[in-house]
């Protein structure tokens, strides 16, 4: 079904379509719930340690994943392998 165009502006003229609003909208409120978490898991190691030093351990321990995956990925590595390859690999990382 074709939607009728619409007047908002070009940049957000993907809001027009109602898959896209809710998409978005889901986006936005599991990132909310994710924030949340990590800024509760960060106050509860701080107010059971009190230790500066451990509260930034678990807060890169909670970034591991990106940390390793980062080196992977890039304009340089284009030459290791297939893409699909290196797309299967890193979805089934992060499960």
């Amino acid at each position: 079904m074709i939607e009728p165009p619409s007047r908002l502006p070009p940049a957000l003229r993907a809001f027009a379509h109602r898959d896209f609003r809710l998409f978005w909208s889901g986006q936005f409120f599991s990132l909310i719930g994710t924030w949340m978490q990590s800024v509760a898991q960060a106050w509860l190691v701080l107010e059971l340690t009190n230790s500066p030093f451990r509260l930034g351990l678990v807060s890169a321990l909670g970034h591991r994943r990106v940390a390793l995956v980062a080196g992977h990925a890039g304009p340089g590595q284009g030459s290791r392998g297939s893409r699909e390859n290196r797309e299967v690999c890193r979805r089934t990382y992060f499960l």
